[in-house]
């Protein structure tokens, strides 16, 4: 991976940070990670694609779709069109932001041994993607 620590801190304090840089960080530390990712991450899908297939799984596990999801975001003040996350998930551009977001309306098993409740729950300051 050709990134710095401080081009990481960057990412996140600007809100840049991509789930396919998370799903690749786990994937060069060859980190354990929830078992409903492992058909993903253990393809030869690209890192980028196997991060979309993680958030598409975890939205079907939850029998959410992206309607409903946008919905439930903007009940909590954030505001994002379905349109926009269809759009993200088709170019493979899901900010890491949204998968917390997701992770706060439907629970995704396995993801509080990588990001705290509170990290999540700060993921609900009202914003718009």
């Amino acid at each position: 991976m050709a990134e710095t620590f401080r081009s990481v801190e960057s990412k996140i304090q600007r809100g840049s940070f991509r789930l396919e840089f998370f799903v690749a960080t786990l994937k060069v530390i060859d980190s354990e990670y929830p078992p409903q990712w492992a058909a993903y991450l253990e393809s030869d899908l690209s890192i980028a694609e196997a991060a979309t297939q993680i958030f598409h799984n975890e939205l079907l596990a939850n029998k959410l779709s992206i309607e409903v999801l946008c919905s439930l975001l903007g009940q909590r003040g954030i505001s994002i069109d379905a349109s926009t996350v269809a759009t993200l998930l088709a170019d493979h551009d899901v900010p890491f932001t949204l998968f917390l977001q997701l992770g706060l309306t439907a629970p995704i098993h396995g993801l509080s041994r990588f990001v705290d409740q509170c990290d999540i729950e700060a993921a609900a300051i009202p914003a718009t993607i």
